[in-house]
């Protein structure tokens, strides 16, 4: 497996191997889902930090124009693995 060239890809990890909610073989399979996510093949996922951001466009009468970023894992994962919480 391709170690990640990024901090980004190195967080994800650590956060990763810190969690508790998962089996080692489930771990695993994140892993490789991320350096999937991550490879730099891919000009969609940018050119230095490997996430794509991007403004939201106006949609269904809304002005838009925030910034949303492309993330690796879908949000209940993203809590689990305590990278982003409720506020």
């Amino acid at each position: 497996m391709r170690r990640d060239r990024t901090l980004q890809g190195k967080i994800w990890r650590r956060a990763i191997d810190e969690t508790e909610f998962y089996t080692d073989l489930q771990k695993e399979q994140m892993k490789e889902s991320l350096s999937k996510y991550y490879d730099y093949s891919h000009k969609k996922y940018g050119e230095a930090d490997g996430l794509t951001t991007g403004k939201i466009a106006p949609m269904f009468g809304k002005t838009g124009g925030g910034i949303q970023h492309d993330m690796p894992f879908s949000m209940d994962v993203l809590q689990d693995l305590v990278m982003i919480s409720a506020v």
